[in-house]
């Protein structure tokens, strides 16, 4: 690589990784950027909805925004810049460590989203109780015939 102006020459690998760290940083601003619009609607939606749990909600959505703020911030530092692949790593890491945190609230949450039985199991029982035919030995109702 020359220091002319004139004769200013880069080998194809290094221009191929430096966009390739510009698109990546790039990336990370707009995911950064996108996310606050919806976080900012997410904040009446939970107090409304979730009153209960509005106030763990707000925490998760407030670090939610602070992790994006902090993902902005870090692409515009050049040593944070230096490793986007690392940054953006860590950004989406902790943006679905918090996000997972407000859809789970407890180890029960994960069953009912998660467990393939009760899914079938719930198919099974409403199945049965909307069409009585196919299982005779099922009541309209619900319950198990003893």
């Amino acid at each position: 690589m020359t220091t002319s102006d004139e004769n200013a020459t880069v080998s194809v690998t290094d221009a191929y990784d430096v966009d390739r760290r510009g698109q990546l940083l790039a990336r990370i601003q707009w995911a950064a950027l996108l996310a606050l619009g919806p976080i900012a609607l997410a904040v009446p939606f939970n107090v409304w909805a979730f009153a209960q749990t509005a106030a763990m909600r707000l925490i998760l959505l407030s670090v939610v925004a602070l992790v994006c703020l902090a993902g902005l911030l870090l692409t515009r530092n050049r040593a944070a810049a230096a490793h986007p692949d690392a940054l953006a790593t860590l950004f989406v890491l902790a943006i679905a460590a918090c996000t997972g945190r407000l859809i789970l609230e407890s180890p029960e949450d994960l069953v009912q989203y998660y467990d393939p039985t009760d899914l079938f199991g719930n198919l099974a029982e409403t199945l049965a109780e909307q069409f009585p035919s196919v299982d005779p030995d099922i009541e309209g109702d619900g319950e198990e015939g003893a």
